[in-house]
């Protein structure tokens, strides 16, 4: 049991790893063809709505994670009430951390 978990998770980490080279190598394609096909200007604009979408994911802090976590149980069990408690938990936090960038973003600016 032990060493099939341990090859499993070589794998997840080498699929990983894989996966953050083809990312950059794709980037760096994509940048190249911008700069050819439209021009540095065009780069500039989808670097910085690139940074943003970025800036927007490391923003859930695993919260989407904690997310499926805790409702894992209320949904094998049909617990709606407690379902609907987290959704709304989920919520605020998510509203709080979009003012938050919102603000952070408009001081920045």
């Amino acid at each position: 049991m032990e060493e099939a978990r341990t090859t499993k998770s070589f794998k997840n980490i080498s699929m990983g790893f894989l996966n953050q080279i083809v990312t950059l190598l794709l980037s760096f394609l994509s940048r190249i063809v911008f700069i050819r096909a439209l021009g540095i200007h065009f780069l500039g604009i989808n670097s910085l709505f690139a940074d943003v979408l970025t800036l927007l994911s490391l923003a859930d802090l695993g919260i989407n994670t904690a997310m499926i976590y805790s409702l894992y149980q209320p949904l094998a069990e049909n617990d709606r009430g407690k379902i609907n408690a987290l959704v709304h938990y989920y919520r605020k936090i998510y509203l709080r951390i979009s003012v938050s960038i919102a603000v952070i973003g408009s001081c920045l600016t």
